[in-house]
């Protein structure tokens, strides 16, 4: 099942037929909308050469990257039967 899939079982809200969870797949549609954020985050690094985000800041982009791109295994006993 690839992404294509993936993101019409979703719009579809065929949730049955993903391979997991929602949550724990991957999320173009989020992913759109987070892009905002972190571009202007970069576009401020570039402005000021040598500032680097506050820890809190790092900590919820992080956070934000991993919700975004999922989980790379899925265990087998998460699939639907």
């Amino acid at each position: 099942m690839g992404l294509a899939a993936i993101v019409l079982a979703r719009r579809l809200r065929l949730h049955s037929a993903l391979p997991a969870p929602s949550q724990y797949l991957p999320d173009p549609d989020l992913s759109e909308s987070y892009a905002e954020v972190f571009l202007r985050i970069a576009n401020l690094a570039k402005a000021n050469p040598g500032w680097w985000p506050p820890r809190p800041w790092r900590r919820l982009l992080a956070g934000m990257h991993r919700f975004i791109g999922g989980r790379t295994r899925i265990p087998g006993a998460w699939e639907p039967a």
